[in-house]
């Protein structure tokens, strides 16, 4: 191997080796942050949880003035209770109507195949290939 390649070898190899562990490193630190913002972290009136420092910090040419737990919110319609609600005013088939869709059944165009209802040619012209390469490194 030449010496451009080597290098970018060992380049991949201790940056995604460093990056694992930064990751697991930080992951760590954060659920400490976490774990103490959630018992001890000052409560704003939107439900976030803060820790504000007594002075800046200044970490990266960047300072911080402190650590925020943002309270994020997901709300989803519960499916049983919608049944059940709209069963018992008669209204289910308004919010549920029958929908009538076309299934592809693989199995049946290679049936197809064999019957020769489909040639070979045919069926190959139908099929589209997508190559993509992911770089890894080989254990040994």
């Amino acid at each position: 191997m030449n010496s451009a390649l080597i290098e970018a070898v060992n380049g991949f190899l201790h940056n995604r080796a460093e990056e694992e562990e930064v990751t697991r490193v930080k992951n760590r630190y954060r659920d400490v942050l976490r774990n103490w913002l959630m018992q001890d972290g000052r409560e704003d009136e939107n439900g976030h949880r803060h820790l504000d420092f007594d002075s800046p910090l200044t970490i990266g040419g960047k300072a911080w003035s402190g650590i925020t737990a943002q309270r994020r919110i997901s709300a989803s319609i519960d499916l049983d209770k919608v049944e059940a609600l709209v069963r018992a005013r008669g209204l289910y088939d308004q919010v549920f109507p029958e929908v009538r869709i076309r299934q592809f059944k693989e199995d049946v165009l290679y049936i197809l195949n064999q019957q020769g209802k489909i040639t070979d040619a045919e069926l190959d012209a139908l099929i589209t290939e997508n190559v993509s390469f992911a770089i890894v490194p080989v254990k040994s």
